[in-house]
């Protein structure tokens, strides 16, 4: 019962502020000879607790917006990164592929001269007997 009084409370409060709030604005809006404390505006403001709420969710929202731009951010420059690193190492991808062919041709070369030699040691022993 007395967290319900309590809540009643600070919602009836919480109306009166947002009351008192509005009726200043409405005076300066109308331009009322009462005197107005933009401070105490903001400060009622401030303890709204809708206020609160959307203060809360816009900063959210920002801070959500600023994550959003760096990782677009770090994603441009990655892709820009490598496509400059792809660009350099084409030169070298193509030396590597031409030394890669030179490697296989001395390869086949070498395995045919073992052949020729064994081929020729079966002749030099054929020959002896």
């Amino acid at each position: 019962m007395k967290a319900k009084w309590k809540s009643t409370e600070q919602g009836t409060h919480s109306l009166q502020q947002t009351i008192s709030a509005g009726k200043e604005m409405a005076a300066l809006a109308v331009g009322h000879p009462r005197k107005v404390d933009p401070k105490e505006i903001a400060r009622q403001l401030v303890k709204n607790p809708k206020v609160q709420r959307t203060t809360m969710l816009a900063g959210g929202a920002l801070a959500a917006a600023a994550i959003g731009k760096t990782i677009a951010q770090y994603t441009f420059y990655q892709t820009v990164v490598s496509r400059e690193i792809k660009k350099s190492l084409k030169p070298l991808c193509k030396q590597i592929d031409e030394l890669q062919t030179s490697v296989d041709e001395l390869s086949r070369q070498c395995d045919q001269m073992q052949k020729q030699l064994a081929q020729q040691k079966k002749d030099a022993i054929r020959k002896e007997k």
